[in-house]
């Protein structure tokens, strides 16, 4: 009761300071809880399986050779030779991840306008369901290697019948009617943190069981116990010695498995799922500075009330109330005041789930979906006020008697260097978070407008279905018959992405790896490449038996190859240029050897005979808006349930830096939310200030102080501590964000002003924040003053 009444009388008499410290907390809390939903969401990642801490995927050195990595996709017949070398591999399987696609899907029964809703459709090897823990919640796996069937996610299958059984029934893929599939079991989903798609799964088959050459499936295996890892690292390593003779035995030393969720953190692995370490570890220390900075707020606040209580608790000790029961009071004031600041946070928390904000991560941010992680921040906030009142309670209770008469203690030297050093604290963490949030805004620009070595002006990306990729000619005809269209390409994957084709072929002895793009004959003219050797693709090339290659000048350099020579693959394939280098994966990695393909007759005979994915256009400036709605009709016109989507090309390049965009948006919202709690912690402490330096203001006024020189003293203390921690905080800041940007292989040069303009809005925000909490004080009459005080 009594610390209740004790909050109850500091809300009365400091209303302002006393909401602003609980509107503190409340931010602190709610921001701890949506950083932590995305800790939790990346720190989990592929821990949900059974035995999650079983199941490694084989990385092999990078097409076998010194100095170019590893990589997590590897060939067929390497995969089965692994995961059939030891006794201690209880399940293994592989899975094509480079072939997920969205795909139309409908029943034929229910037409196929059911089929509008595209889903990811990819295939893996019986194996996999035991690695994973697949749990059937109706029909059966056992029939999955039969051909012409497919197993759902309870996801998709709800989404394509509704709460009716899904077993049994036929889908069509693509239109493909000649072709349905039987479904035969539906399992339950995985959750969003897993590199297993929620889709349709098909049985991979004999694809590629016998091609050394191509480097596109994943291969994991579950073994019996985490202590068996290098024993059985080491039997894989003598069963792939005997497929791959050529290969020096040094070279299978470095042949690992990698814990799958290890994975997903490793920037040393080609995979589709990436997180950053560092940049996990990051928000975790924001979120705890966050809440730690309005902490920090809640001790300045309770220790600039020390001398408001001295005489009520110094009252209570001479009635003899014990100093154990007085701390007691002063924690549980500090523990209540956190528990309502929590209460007020889980609005605000929901306000944000809801609001355009939440797109800063794709993670569902609503309380009930995260109840752990809410009961979490509940116990946090409870432990906060705990520790925040413990000093607090000790100091105000630790004054003799005397100290009554003596008053003032808030401007002791003592006092004060308590409370500069606290704020102090609070301005070095946000003047870091700043610096930061700015650069990586910078390097994202960066990002976005480096020259990648194409044109990128005026161009839309679309992608087409497998049913316009097989008439891809006559729909690229149709577009060019709208005069707002001045060109158009096709490519199997866009100009710039993280996904792509590994290909294997021997050139003139010797096996070679390179990345492989097919396209159109007309792209290197489209995208204006400049070919420095040869020639570039002609129709002609389009009717070959065999492909036709045009290598950049890395691939040239690295295998010495030359134009007019041939590669051994799919044929003999002719090598018919080099193209001068450009980016085309996203600017986290370099140039690497790559190939783009114009297929012949030998490739269309292929299964996928088209794997034309993604059309280019190419419009005009002034019909921009004109041609994108033409598009999309064509589209639709040549396949009622393609999916008419259409992006601008820097748009679409853009997209790939979304993980930096989304971070560069948390750290500006949660920079600004520790100005904000910080600004709180200097608005109490101004208050406090003018109210015990009232008199000394009077008689500075009487003897002829202006208002402007009154506000300047006030400012001049803030603004030196300001000063002084800017000259800790930018080295600080400088080594946090030059070791972040390390992880990319193109980046910013970190110029001075970036320091400047974070020292500018802290000392503006500061400044204004001080002078008009300060004005009222130097405004005030000043007989007023000295009669009230």
């Amino acid at each position: 009761m009594i610390a209740l009444k004790n909050f109850l009388h500091t809300l009365r008499r400091y209303k302002a300071a006393t909401l602003l410290n609980i509107l503190g907390l409340a931010v602190a809390f709610a921001a701890f809880y949506i950083l932590m939903v995305q800790v939790r969401f990346d720190l989990n990642f592929d821990r949900s399986y059974p035995k999650a801490e079983c199941i490694y995927q084989i990385a092999l050195p990078q097409f076998y050779e010194e100095g170019k990595g590893y990589s997590s996709f590897i060939p067929r017949p390497d995969g089965e030779k692994a995961i059939a070398a030891s006794p201690h591999i209880r399940q293994g399987g592989c899975k094509n991840t480079m072939g997920i696609s969205e795909t139309s899907l409908y029943d034929p029964e229910q037409g196929s306008s059911a089929g509008l809703n595209r889903h990811p459709v990819y295939q893996i090897s019986h194996g996999l369901l035991e690695v994973f823990g697949f749990r059937c919640i109706e029909g059966s796996f056992a029939r999955f290697e039969e051909p012409n069937t497919v197993i759902l996610s309870q996801k998709t299958a709800r989404a394509l019948y509704g709460g009716k059984s899904a077993v049994g029934r036929s889908l069509v893929f693509n239109d493909d009617s000649r072709h349905p599939r039987e479904v035969i079991a539906v399992y339950e989903d995985f959750p969003d943190n897993s590199s297993v798609h929620n889709g349709a799964i098909t049985d991979i088959g004999e694809h590629f069981l016998n091609r050394t050459s191509n480097w596109m499936y994943n291969y994991l295996v579950k073994l019996d116990s985490p202590d068996h890892m290098e024993e059985t690292r080491q039997a894989i390593i003598a069963g792939l010695k005997t497929l791959r003779p050529d290969v020096k035995a040094e070279v299978f030393e470095k042949v690992r498995l990698v814990q799958l969720h290890e994975l997903y953190f490793s920037p040393e692995f080609q995979s589709m799922f990436r997180g950053n370490r560092a940049t996990v570890y990051s928000l975790l220390t924001i979120a705890i500075l966050i809440v730690v900075i309005a902490m920090i707020n809640f001790i300045n606040f309770s220790v600039a009330l020390v001398p408001l209580r001295i005489r009520n608790i110094n009252t209570q000790k001479v009635l003899g109330r014990p100093t154990p029961a007085l701390r007691c009071d002063t924690v549980l004031e500090a523990a209540g005041t956190a528990l309502i600041s929590f209460l007020l946070a889980i609005p605000l928390i929901q306000w944000f789930a809801a609001s355009p904000l939440a797109g800063i991560t794709p993670i569902n941010l609503f309380p009930v979906q995260n109840l752990p992680l809410l009961a979490l921040t509940g116990t946090m906030a409870l432990s906060a006020g705990v520790i925040a009142g413990l000093y607090p309670a000790w100091y105000s209770t630790s004054f003799p008697p005397a100290l009554v008469l003596k008053g003032a203690f808030g401007l002791s030297p003592k006092g004060r260097r308590i409370r500069t050093g606290l704020i102090a604290f609070q301005y070095f963490i946000s003047i870091v978070l700043i610096i930061a949030a700015i650069s990586i805004q910078a390097q994202n620009r960066f990002l976005k407008s480096y020259d990648v070595g194409f044109s990128r002006d005026n161009i839309l990306v679309a992608p087409i279905s497998a049913a316009i990729a097989g008439r891809y000619h006559s729909f690229g005809d149709r577009l060019k018959s709208n005069p707002a269209i001045r060109d158009v390409t096709f490519t199997d994957r866009p100009p710039v992405g993280s996904d792509g084709s590994s290909w294997g072929s021997s050139y003139r002895g010797r096996q070679i790896q390179f990345n492989a793009v097919t396209v159109s004959p007309n792209f290197i003219d489209f995208m204006g490449l400049h070919v420095v050797e040869g020639r570039a693709f002609t129709e002609a090339d389009e009717r070959k038996s065999a492909c036709s290659l045009i290598f950049n000048q890395t691939a040239q350099r690295q295998d010495s190859l030359t134009t007019g020579s041939e590669l051994l693959g799919i044929g003999a394939m002719p090598i018919v240029g080099i193209v001068q280098d450009y980016n085309f994966k996203p600017l986290h990695a370099g140039i690497e050897p790559m190939a783009l393909i114009v297929g012949g007759t030998e490739w269309g005979k292929s299964p996928n005979a088209s794997k034309m994915r993604y059309a280019l256009i190419k419009t005009s400036l002034a019909d921009v808006g004109q041609a994108s709605a033409f598009v999309k009709r064509t589209i639709r016109e040549f396949d009622p349930l393609a999916r008419a989507e259409v992006n601008f090309l820097d748009e679409f390049i853009g997209n790939q830096y979304q993980k930096e965009t989304n971070l560069s948006r948390q750290l500006i919202l949660f920079s600004l939310l520790s100005i904000l709690i910080a600004l709180i912690g200097v608005f109490g402490l101004v208050l406090f200030e003018t109210q015990y330096r009232r008199r000394e203001i009077a008689v500075r006024k009487v003897f002829g102080a202006t208002i402007p020189e009154v506000l300047a003293m006030f400012n001049k203390s803030m603004i030196r501590i300001v000063l002084v921690c800017f000259l800790i905080a930018a080295p600080t800041a400088w080594y946090i964000v030059h070791r972040w940007l390390e992880g990319f292989a193109y980046k910013f040069r970190m110029g001075f002003w970036i320091f400047l303009l974070a020292l500018a809005i802290v000392l503006l925000i500061t400044v204004l924040t001080v002078t008009l909490q300060s004005y009222k004080a130097a405004t005030e009459n000043p007989a007023q003053s000295i009669k009230t005080d």
